[in-house]
């Protein structure tokens, strides 16, 4: 019984293996995974006959033959069509929502405002949504959702969410009961740290092993990532950077009450009599280089700089990475950022990483990374990089 054990457990580390080089490879043949796996290719064969039985990969046409002639190899593709994954970003004021196939490959998107804060209709209105993007060109239908929360997630449930009420709700379970698949719900910060990692830009193929994620929305997260995987700390909490308290005098202050971009914004309100100004509008109010403006983001940009050395100091990470709309959209805002935190002269080296072109998307992306590790059964431990085409 145990040599059967030992066996099976054998047979399904190496299919994982198997499995990890198709879907890192737009196109690859048996040999190809034989040299970089160390798998006999009788192995790698039997294999494929399990994988291509599960319609998880297909055969895409042939390779070249070797110097030596002889007959070409098959290539093998990972089957982005065997399922679809939906997912779901839940912000204070936008539910967005994106179809994917299970390489990444981006089907449609959609972002809806959001009025009010109640748990249930939210919950409506996913449920809603599943059902109209419906996409019918995949073999097994809908796969997996998964769900950014800002907020803390402890065993797939929210235990603490700031903007919307979530009280008596479990998302994971209303979600997979209704839709019989994989549901699941991760921080908003942590969603954004998974994308950085699993998702490689072709004219941008640097990766670090050790590096945060610090998005600067409507609070301050940060999503840690050490040796390749993610660390939520004990009850999923590491990462809350913005609830940690500065004093002044007998006042309690959460740092994300001054220094989200939600409080520049709010700051930029009262200086314009406007409560209800928006992001768009102040971008425009600093391109108009209105004075008050300008100094107010400078003092914002320093004190961010001052919080991205805290961290450096704390995790020491290869590098940071700052997800910010108001800093990516403003590259005089970036390059300040950067100045600020050279100029703090810190001895651990300060590698800040530019805001990517796509901060929209990158909750939705990590969100389709941890599902689609979660029904390939392929944890943090295996290297991805999904291919996005």
């Amino acid at each position: 019984m145990a040599a059967s054990i030992n066996h099976n457990e054998m047979r399904n580390a190496n299919e994982k293996l198997v499995l990890q080089q198709i879907f890192n490879n737009r196109l690859i043949s048996r040999t190809q995974i034989s040299k970089n796996s160390g798998l006999h290719k009788s192995t790698i064969s039997s294999i494929f006959d399990s994988l291509f039985d599960k319609n998880l990969i297909v055969e895409v046409g042939e390779g070249e033959s070797t110097n030596v002639g002889g007959r070409k190899p098959s290539l093998i593709s990972f089957n982005k069509k065997y399922g679809y994954i939906i997912t779901f970003d839940i912000g204070r004021r936008h539910l967005r929502m994106a179809n994917f196939y299970m390489n990444g490959q981006l089907i449609n998107y959609k972002s809806i405002p959001i009025t009010q804060n109640s748990g249930e209709i939210i919950l409506s209105l996913i449920k809603k949504l599943v059902v109209e993007n419906a996409i019918n060109d995949t073999i097994f239908g809908l796969q997996g959702i998964g769900l950014s929360i800002t907020g803390v997630i402890y065993k797939n449930k929210i235990t603490y969410s700031p903007f919307v009420d979530f009280s008596g709700i479990d998302l994971a379970t209303e979600l997979s009961n209704e839709f019989n698949v994989h549901t699941i719900l991760e921080n908003e910060a942590n969603l954004s740290a998974i994308y950085l990692r699993d998702f490689i830009e072709p004219n941008n193929p640097q990766t670090y092993e050790n590096f945060i994620s610090v998005d600067i929305h409507n609070g301050i997260g940060v999503g840690i990532i050490i040796h390749n995987e993610l660390y939520r700390g004990i009850f999923g909490g590491a990462g809350e950077y913005g609830r940690s308290i500065l004093i002044d005098r007998e006042n309690k202050i959460l740092t994300e009450e001054l220094f989200s971009e939600d409080a520049l914004i709010a700051q930029a309100g009262q200086l314009s009599h406007n409560d209800a100004l928006e992001r768009n509008e102040f971008l425009v109010m600093y391109e108009e280089k209105k004075p008050e403006i300008i100094y107010i983001t400078k003092k914002w940009v320093k004190n961010i700089a001052q919080i991205l050395y805290n961290l450096f100091q704390i995790f020491a990470p290869e590098a940071i990475y700052v997800n910010s709309r108001i800093i990516f959209h403003e590259a005089e805002i970036y390059k300040d950022l950067n100045s600020e935190l050279v100029a703090l002269n810190s001895p651990i080296p300060t590698n800040l990483i530019e805001p990517k072109k796509d901060i929209e998307y990158s909750t939705l992306y990590g969100a389709l990374a941890l599902v689609t590790r979660s029904i390939l059964d392929l944890s943090d431990n295996f290297e991805l990089t999904f291919s996005g085409d």
